[in-house]
């Protein structure tokens, strides 16, 4: 279960959860999607939205966690799941144009880039629906340390 620290800047009580400063990680230094992450190359500090099952508070220092299994089944639907659509609407593609004597390039071409886009449009509306419940959002596992409190 990859974990990160960081900083609870804020809670967002309403959906329980919490705004959180983390620090890029060397981690992120040989992944492969870093330049689609919401960062920028210069950027070393991201904010994470996270589920605050510890109940945090602004100023504590927090372990944020997101299972293996989580981030392999996005994985998969982001990266293997269109590829596979697009290799079946070409093999369709190709069988369907020889078959109605059309030209199997074209057909081939035209059918991969539908499916891309239906499995696309139907991994959008699937993330979406696991997004409202935190399907897909790190948690925070434990308080690291807390914020001290302001002397009176």
């Amino acid at each position: 279960m990859p974990t990160e620290e960081g900083v609870v800047l804020k809670r967002i009580d309403d959906k329980g959860l919490a705004l959180v400063k983390t620090v890029r990680s060397t981690a992120c230094d040989h992944c492969t999607a870093k330049h689609a992450c919401s960062t920028q190359d210069a950027v070393t500090e991201m904010e994470v939205e996270a589920v605050n099952t510890a109940q945090a508070s602004p100023g504590d220092r927090v372990q944020i966690s997101m299972a293996s299994r989580t981030l392999l089944g996005a994985a998969f639907l982001l990266y293997v799941l269109p590829i596979l659509a697009m290799a079946i609407g070409a093999a369709l593609g190709d069988h369907l144009g020889k078959r109605m004597g059309l030209d199997s390039t074209l057909s081939s071409i035209i059918l991969a880039l539908t499916a891309f886009a239906v499995v696309f449009y139907l991994i959008r509306m699937y993330a979406n629906r696991k997004a409202c419940r935190n399907a897909y959002r790190p948690k925070i596992t434990r308080i690291l340390a807390r914020q001290a409190e302001p002397s009176p």
